[in-house]
């Protein structure tokens, strides 16, 4: 399993979103907390569908992967994107600290 030591933060996520940069915002929380509030772009992949899903991903492109707290799930998440060979760091801080930052 990959370790997943890195985050990115969300001044840096709110400057490359700004710029333009080509990211995927992975949203694995369930589809009742993304309906609740996400980050504008980001698709809704639950964690535990990840596998199940995996032809929706962008295979060219960094993957940004969100939860709440940016915990858990998103390293999870993030670990297990590794695994298929993609690119993937979670969002530190996760949505809360995303709207506490906007």
């Amino acid at each position: 399993m990959s370790d997943v030591s890195q985050f990115i933060e969300q001044a840096e996520l709110r400057e490359k979103l700004k710029a333009g940069e080509k990211l995927m915002l992975v949203d694995a929380r369930s589809a009742e907390e993304f309906a609740a509030g996400h980050i504008d772009g980001a698709i809704n992949i639950p964690k535990d569908q990840l596998a199940a899903r995996r032809g929706e991903l962008a295979p060219d492109m960094p993957i940004v992967t969100v939860c709440s707290f940016g915990g858990a799930r998103s390293c999870g998440a993030s670990e297990e994107l590794q695994g298929f060979g993609l690119e993937a760091i979670p969002l530190r801080g996760g949505i809360n600290g995303w709207k506490e930052d906007d």
